[in-house]
């Protein structure tokens, strides 16, 4: 594998695809002692593209760290075509992706791509021109890879939901948001 100047980073995030996110939040906040959760009941408005097709997956998501490490937790409440969807659907629930948090998304890509692997999904916020993807590799199925842009606006976001964690001791474990911008809106991001 040629590594380059290593664009990628370290590891930013693991992500779970599960099949009921309130059970999985209640279990990382008992059994790890992890949390709270930034709990978002929908992303907001973003368009999908999976394997070449728009789709519409309807999703919750949750947010906690583990000291520096982000774990997301995915439920998809449709079966739109997705990752989420195709990785339940092999019997499997728990680590879907890894994610890379990166500064320059073309050569992330680039050293992927040059490394035998495939772009299968991305995430578009509308009226926004980031684009978050997901490779897999054909050579080593299982665990994707996924790029996030590491943007100004996603450094205070993620910021914010890092600051939650930190020094918490059990108090409002779970907090709702109906998406992702409602969340920075609560938080004095926008």
């Amino acid at each position: 594998m040629n590594l380059g100047s290593r664009p990628l980073g370290a590891v930013f995030q693991l992500g779970l695809v599960v099949r009921d996110i309130e059970a999985a939040m209640q279990h990382w906040l008992a059994a790890m002692g992890v949390g709270p959760f930034i709990y978002m009941h929908d992303p907001g408005a973003i368009d999908y593209t999976y394997r070449g097709q728009p789709t519409d997956p309807r999703s919750s998501i949750a947010f906690t760290y583990s000291d520096n490490m982000q774990i997301e937790l995915i439920q998809q409440h449709n079966d739109a075509p997705s990752p989420y969807t195709d990785f339940l659907a092999s019997g499997r629930e728990g680590l879907q992706h890894i994610a890379f948090y990166t500064q320059d998304m073309s050569a992330a890509c680039a050293q992927l791509e040059a490394n035998g692997l495939v772009r299968i999904y991305t995430i578009a916020p509308r009226g926004s021109d980031e684009r978050i993807y997901y490779y897999e590799d054909p050579r080593q199925p299982g665990t994707m890879t996924e790029v996030i842009p590491r943007t100004p606006k996603r450094r205070r976001v993620h910021a914010a939901i890092l600051a939650a964690t930190k020094g918490w001791e059990g108090t409002d474990p779970i907090r709702r948001f109906d998406s992702i911008a409602h969340f920075a809106e609560v938080s004095g991001l926008t």
